[in-house]
C-alpha cells in the first residue's frame, strides 16, 4: 500500500516532489497559501545531476526551450582581477540557468493545477507559501507549535517545503541570522558573458554575483554584511560602489529588487516523527540542492514503502551534504565578518 503524502508549499520544490511522486506510482496531495501561481521571480542555477534528475522525469525538452547553458565559474575581485576559474560544462554536465518563474511554470504544467490546492479548500491547517527564490525570505506566520497535527491523522508522512517560516517545523526552532542580507533582481544587459556565473569579492562582507539567464536577462544577486536582518536606510545601491562599470550599470537597473536577510536552520530542521523538511524549511541553502532533496526522497520512499525506513536513509544522506554547506557559510562568513553598513552603528 503506498504511504499518504502531504507536501506543504507548491512552489519549486514541492511541485518537484510531487510530480516525482506521481511518476512512481504515489498519489501526494499538495497544499498551497497562496491562491495562484506568482509571476515574479529571479534565476536559479542548475547544475548538472539536477539537469539530469529533471530530464529523467521528463522534463527536458521543456526546461531546454527555458533555460541557458553556464560553462563556466569564474571569481574575481571587485576591480575585476580573474581569481579562480573553472569549466563546469565537462566537469558538472549540462548545468543551466533558468527564471524561477519559468522552471515554476514548467513543473506546474507537469504536475497539472487541479492538484494543487489552496488552504482555503484543503482540510489542514497548513499556512504555506511556496518556496522563494531567495536564500530564505518566506513572510509565513507560524505562531503554533503544531499547527498542522491534525494532518498525521490523515497522511502518513508530512513533508514542509514552504520556506523559511515553514507552518510544518516546530515553532519552538527559530531561524538563525548569519549576519549578511542580500538583494536579487534580474536586468537586461548585453555586458555579461554568455554562459558565465561571476562572483566578484569586496570588502566590508560585500559580493557582487551575476548569471546570464538566456535571452540578454541577467540575474544579479548582491550581499553585504550585516549586524542586524533589516533593510539598510536610503538608496542601498550605494553600498556596493567600487565593483566596476558592468556591476554599477547593472545596479542602477535595478528597479524592483528582493530584499532577504540570510539564515540557517538550527539543527537540520527536525520536525517530528512522520514530518520531514526540505529547502529552507529545513535548512538554507540553494534551490538546486533542495531539489535534489526533493527527488532523492521521492526515490526513497518509492523504492522502500516504508515511511520511517525511507526518512531514515533520507536524513542519512542530507546530512552530510547540510554539514558540509554550514561549514562553507561559516568560512565565509568569518571570511568577511559583518562591517558593512552598520558597522558603526
Amino acid at each position: 500500500m503506498n504511504p499518504r503524502i502531504l507536501i506543504v508549499g507548491a512552489g519549486i520544490v514541492g511541485l518537484a516532489l510531487k510530480h516525482a511522486l506521481t511518476r512512481t506510482g504515489i498519489d501526494a496531495d499538495i497544499v498551497e497559501r497562496s491562491p495562484a501561481p506568482r509571476t515574479g521571480g529571479t534565476g536559479l542555477y542548475l547544475p548538472g545531476d539536477v539537469v539530469r534528475a529533471l530530464n529523467d522525469l521528463g522534463l527536458g525538452t521543456a526546461l531546454e526551450k527555458e533555460a541557458a547553458p553556464v560553462l563556466r565559474r569564474e571569481i574575481r575581485d571587485a576591480g575585476g582581477t580573474l581569481l579562480t576559474a573553472s569549466d563546469l560544462w565537462g566537469t558538472d554536465g549540462d548545468c543551466r540557468a533558468v527564471r524561477s518563474n519559468a522552471l515554476h511554470e514548467i513543473l506546474l504544467d507537469a504536475v497539472g493545477d487541479g492538484d494543487r490546492k489552496s488552504d482555503s479548500d484543503s482540510d489542514s491547517d497548513s499556512d504555506s507559501d511556496s518556496d522563494s527564490d531567495s536564500d530564505n525570505d518566506n513572510d509565513n506566520d507560524n505562531d503554533n507549535d503544531n499547527d498542522n497535527d491534525n494532518d498525521n491523522d490523515h497522511h502518513d508522512l508530512i513533508v514542509g517545503t514552504d520556506g523559511i517560516d515553514s507552518a510544518a517545523r516546530p515553532a519552538s526552532i527559530k531561524p538563525r541570522f548569519l549576519g549578511q542580507v542580500s538583494w536579487r533582481f534580474v536586468v537586461r544587459s548585453d555586458a555579461v558573458p554568455a554562459g558565465t556565473w561571476t562572483t566578484r569579492l569586496g570588502s566590508r562582507g560585500r559580493s557582487f554575483q551575476t548569471l546570464p539567464l538566456g535571452d540578454g536577462d541577467v540575474h544579479c544577486v548582491a550581499v553585504i554584511g550585516s549586524r542586524a536582518p533589516e533593510e539598510p536606510p536610503g538608496d542601498w545601491r550605494f553600498l556596493f560602489g567600487g565593483f566596476g562599470e558592468v556591476a554599477g550599470e547593472l545596479l542602477d537597473a535595478a528597479d524592483d529588487p528582493h530584499f532577504a536577510p540570510l539564515h540557517e536552520i538550527p539543527g537540520g530542521g527536525a520536525a517530528g516523527p512522520g514530518r520531514v523538511l526540505i529547502g529552507d524549511a529545513a535548512h538554507a541553502g540553494p534551490h538546486s540542492a533542495a531539489l535534489e532533496d526533493a527527488l532523492a526522497l521521492a526515490s526513497r520512499l518509492a523504492r522502500d514503502g516504508d515511511v520511517p525506513a525511507a526518512l531514515r536513509a533520507f536524513r542519512e544522506r542530507r546530512a552530510t551534504r547540510v554539514r558540509r554547506v554550514s561549514k562553507h557559510r561559516y568560512q565565509m562568513t568569518q571570511a568577511t565578518p559583518p562591517g558593512g553598513w552598520m558597522a558603526n552603528r
